[in-house]
């Protein structure tokens, strides 16, 4: 067997894993730039929606859809790292918020019982700690967002 016979097909394989390689790196940047886009943008809503005080839940979509997708992979992990804190931190804040609604129901309901002035104590306090979380979460999702890995692109 000829080298000369040999060496043409072989820089052919070597060029096509080459493209395929150059092709996979470009559309996983297009992926992370998309993903990085749509998470900014869910952020800046629930920060709208925290700045609101009216103990709202936030959306967390894009995250959830991204994690079990395996898109977030794609990030660094510092940058998977500290997104991935402040959407536990949201989802922290919405199981608050669904126990103070509870708590504010169980006092609506307990009108005219002997315990309505514990149940709406009780109601006031979680409103309070729901509202100083609602504060902090807002100020914390403000901080990442001036980050500046959300303006790279590949």
């Amino acid at each position: 067997m000829d080298l000369l016979s040999f060496l043409p097909p072989f820089l052919g394989v070597l060029a096509a894993f080459g493209l395929e390689r150059l092709w996979s790196y470009v559309g996983n940047c297009r992926a992370r730039a998309d993903l990085l886009r749509s998470l900014k943008s869910e952020l800046e809503y629930a920060k709208d929606r925290l700045d609101e005080l009216q103990g709202k839940r936030v959306q967390r979509d894009t995250w959830v859809s991204g994690t079990y997708s395996g898109r977030t992979m794609l990030l660094r992990h510092e940058v998977r790292s500290q997104i991935g804190r402040a959407y536990f931190a949201l989802d922290n804040y919405s199981y608050e918020i669904e126990l103070m609604r509870q708590f504010s129901e169980q006092a609506r309901q307990a009108i005219g019982a002997p315990d309505q002035d514990a149940k709406a104590r009780l109601a006031a306090v979680r409103w309070e700690q729901a509202v100083e979380m609602q504060k902090s979460m807002s100020a914390a999702i403000e901080t990442l967002l001036k980050q500046d890995f959300w303006v790279q692109d590949c």
